[in-house]
């Protein structure tokens, strides 16, 4: 039988421990980027997530309203062609912007983003287009719907941006809870003071 020096085998297994631990470092590294891309990828914008939005606050936007949670925040914007409105919450980890008018955005196109979904769905008795995406490169996703002709001429579109999925989730629901008048646009004066 050959005899091994013994420094050889030290060598042998210095670099068998350091294999492994390479081997490990890799799996660990992929593990970690497989978490990392479930989590920047969006939530179906259908079917709608089971959230109870009993509690949330009824807003009146004069041409349609909408639920948001109790934490969401009043943000004074200004329009140019259009009427428009947001909402934010205090730490503003969760945004919301309306644009009611002639050019609202019709949620079709998909360049920037790194997981994009669509659906069509009836909320508030009208067919809406609802997206949910992650942005490329910004980590944030997104949920919006847009409703083409509300009344002649005249289109909804609510964009949403969260910093956390499960954000996203509340804001997809959100969106569930539009509803639009049965005569048309309200003159009234929402407790938001439009």
């Amino acid at each position: 039988m050959t005899r091994i020096p013994v420094k050889h085998v030290v060598l042998v297994v210095l670099l068998l421990v350091q294999t492994l631990d390479v081997a490990s470092s890799e799996a660990m590294a992929h593990a970690a980027r497989k978490r990392a891309h479930r989590e920047q990828e969006s939530l179906p914008p259908c079917p709608p997530p089971r959230i109870d939005v009993t509690s949330w606050v009824r807003i009146d936007c004069r041409t349609f309203s909408l639920k948001l949670p109790k934490e969401f925040r009043k943000v004074k914007v200004q329009g140019i062609d259009s009427y428009v409105g947001s909402f934010a919450t205090v730490d503003s980890s969760a945004t919301l912007l309306f644009d009611w008018g002639g050019f609202s955005d019709p949620l079709t196109r998909i360049e920037g983003f790194a997981y994009y979904a669509s659906c069509t769905d009836s909320i508030g008795g009208k067919t809406a287009r609802l997206i949910s995406a992650t942005r490329r490169g910004q980590g944030d996703w997104v949920a919006a719907a847009a409703w083409r002709e509300v009344v002649p001429g005249v289109h909804l579109t609510i964009w949403c941006t969260a910093r956390s999925g499960r954000e996203q989730r509340v804001l997809l629901a959100v969106l569930r809870t539009v509803e639009f008048p049965e005569t048309g646009p309200r003159n009234s004066r929402s407790s938001w003071s439009w």
